[in-house]
């Protein structure tokens, strides 16, 4: 199973994907000010790589506007792609990609294995259940 996490922004996504059980980071393409552009290299993505699933950042908020407009880009892309899709609480994720990376990496793209890892982490959590 390939797995590509998102990390969506508005002018950047940061990606990762799962790959013979590790985590490496993919890059960085368009954020959703541009979605076609967005969609166009994803598409390069998704078919280079066979992936099979999708998982994205899901910001948490008081208002929930955020969630909602990240859920409809996120409906967009499995309606796309025709892939399974799903939501991960990206909450810290910005913080954990600085501290962890520094200078020397991208933000987005930590951000997008961080919610990968969380996302490995709560299906193991589900197993032992």
């Amino acid at each position: 199973m390939k797995i590509l996490a998102l990390d969506l922004g508005e002018k950047r996504t940061g990606l990762a994907l799962l790959k013979e059980e590790f985590i490496l980071g993919a890059g960085v393409i368009a954020g959703y000010q541009n979605l076609e552009k967005m969609f166009t290299q994803l598409a390069g993505v998704i078919k280079k790589e066979n992936v099979t699933r999708i998982v994205y950042g899901l910001p948490c908020s008081k208002s929930g506007e955020q969630e909602k407009k990240y859920k409809a880009i996120a409906q967009q892309i499995g309606q796309r792609y025709q892939l399974p899709l799903e939501g991960v609480n990206e909450t810290l994720t910005t913080v954990e990609a600085q501290r962890r990376g520094g200078k020397q990496c991208d933000d987005n793209e930590e951000a997008a294995k961080i919610i990968l890892e969380d996302y490995l982490n709560s299906l193991t959590s589900k197993n032992k259940s």
